[in-house]
C-alpha cells in the first residue's frame, strides 16, 4: 500500500487523487485532510459524501506529526496496522499541501517581478521623452533671460512657443503615468 500510495504522488497525482485512492482502499465514505492553525480549523481538501470537519467527528483520525494537518476518516474505524501505513500517507498529503501553496507563491513572486520588469522598461522609456521636453523649456528659457543676445518680437515669441509645447507635452506625459498607476493601482477600471 506504500508504495502504491508514494508512487501515485510521484507519478504527480493530487491532493484529490491521493484522498480518493486511500478512500478506496480502506472502504471509507469520507477522508478529509483538516489544517489547523491556532484556533483555527479549515478543511484543505476532502473526497467522498458526508466528510467530517472536525478530529472528534472522525471516525479515524491521523495525526500528521506537526499538529497542524490532520487525515479525518468517515466510514469505519481502521485498526492500529492501517493507521501506521496512514501515518506515511498523511505525510504526502501534507507535503501536497505544502507544495501547492509553494508554487501558487513563486506564481506570485513571478508575476511581481514581471510586474516590476515592465515598471523598470516603462520608466526607462519615459525618461527620454521626459528628458526632450525639458532640454527644450530650459534651453529656451536660458536664452530668453540670457543678457547676451537681444532677441526680435518675433525670436522671443517662437521661444515662447517652444517652452509652451514643451510644458504641455510634459503636462500630456504626467497625466498619461499617472492614469498607468491608477489603473494599476486598482483606483479606475477602464470600460
Amino acid at each position: 500500500l506504500l508504495t502504491l500510495f508514494s508512487g501515485s504522488v510521484l507519478r504527480g497525482a493530487d491532493l484529490d487523487t491521493l484522498l480518493e485512492r486511500v478512500r478506496e482502499t480502506y472502504s471509507q465514505r469520507a477522508v478529509s485532510v483538516l489544517r489547523v492553525l491556532g484556533d483555527e480549523e479549515q478543511i484543505v481538501a476532502c473526497v467522498g459524501d458526508d466528510p467530517c470537519l472536525t478530529v472528534d467527528s472522525a471516525d479515524t483520525a491521523i495525526e500528521v506529526g506537526d499538529d497542524e494537518f490532520w487525515m479525518l476518516m468517515a466510514g469505519r474505524k481502521l485498526p492500529a496496522r492501517d493507521r501506521r501505513v496512514l501515518t506515511a500517507v498523511a505525510k504526502q498529503a501534507a507535503g501536497l499541501v505544502r507544495q501547492r501553496e509553494l508554487a501558487e507563491e513563486a506564481g506570485k513572486a513571478e508575476a511581481i517581478e514581471r510586474a516590476d520588469e515592465l515598471r523598470r522598461s516603462l520608466l526607462s522609456a519615459v525618461s527620454h521623452d521626459l528628458r526632450t521636453p525639458l532640454a527644450g523649456a530650459k534651453a529656451a528659457v536660458s536664452s530668453l533671460r540670457s543678457d547676451d543676445v537681444g532677441f526680435s518680437p518675433e525670436d522671443t515669441a517662437e521661444l515662447l512657443a517652444t517652452v509652451e509645447e514643451s510644458v504641455d507635452q510634459l503636462t500630456a506625459l504626467v497625466d498619461n503615468l499617472l492614469d498607468s498607476s491608477r489603473l494599476a493601482a486598482g483606483a479606475v477600471r477602464p470600460e
